[in-house]
């Protein structure tokens, strides 16, 4: 499921009127991340099915309370907007260079900071094991009361499935189609969870699925819907 299609429409008619960019982040950001945590490939638990009430709830506490949030969102638009030209309008042709794999990194890295501003804003410090993207995950999933066997799932096949030293021709595939004794709907969670750690190091480190992979592919799609999942299953 790759959802460049509807990357174009209007976010609402309010931002006709409201030239506020932080508003059209929001309302983008609305309309097309439901579109990735339904992915069937997702497989995720109903729990996490959020209706679009309470979507928007999340998204708004989040908007208000967590800083890195709202370039997380506004990164999420500008992925969208850059992975095709506009149609021709009464603007005129449309002559941006595009570059979707740059938003596409900072969304992959702000999701990081997003994770980290809501473990500094706990009340008192959290003792972390490791300041790493996976210590961040381990512990707000340990302080939602999320199954330990689901953080176990996670923190023992995190390294070898997202640190890529060997350079690993599909990682994204190598998570999806992980298996296992635990409930299915933990599993999607810890696949989701691998996801955003496997994205940030990529981005951090690498560059050679570029072009093949990503932005465009199924399995893009499942990254970028693991990514969502855990930051608006954790941050706070």
């Amino acid at each position: 499921m790759v959802v460049h299609a509807v990357a174009n429409q209007s976010v609402g008619a309010a931002t006709d009127v409201l030239p506020w960019e932080s508003w059209a982040e929001r309302c983008k950001f609305l309309q097309i991340a439901p579109l990735y945590l339904k992915n069937p490939a997702l497989a995720l638990p109903e729990y996490l099915q959020l209706a679009a009430s309470d979507l928007e709830k999340k998204v708004d506490a989040l908007r208000l309370h967590n800083y890195p949030f709202r370039s997380f969102i506004g990164a999420f638009k500008a992925l969208h907007d850059h992975l095709h030209l506009r149609p021709f309008s009464r603007y005129g042709p449309d002559f941006r260079n595009l570059r979707p794999l740059d938003y596409y990194s900072l969304v992959a890295l702000r999701a990081e900071g997003v994770l980290q501003y809501a473990i500094d804003r706990i009340d008192p410090p959290a003792m972390l094991k490791k300041r790493t993207l996976e210590g961040y995950i381990v512990l707000l999933a340990e302080r939602l009361n999320l199954s330990p066997a689901l953080v176990n799932y996670f923190s023992s096949r995190c390294s070898k499935l997202t640190q890529l030293y060997d350079k690993p021709a599909d990682p994204i595939r190598a998570i999806s189609q992980l298996q296992g004794t635990l409930d299915q709907g933990d599993i999607a969670v810890a696949k989701a969870f691998l996801c955003c750690v496997l994205a940030r190091n990529y981005f951090a480190h690498h560059y050679y699925l570029d072009g093949d992979q990503l932005p465009k592919s199924e399995g893009s799609a499942f990254l970028l819907g693991g990514i969502l999942t855990t930051v608006l299953l954790l941050a706070c």
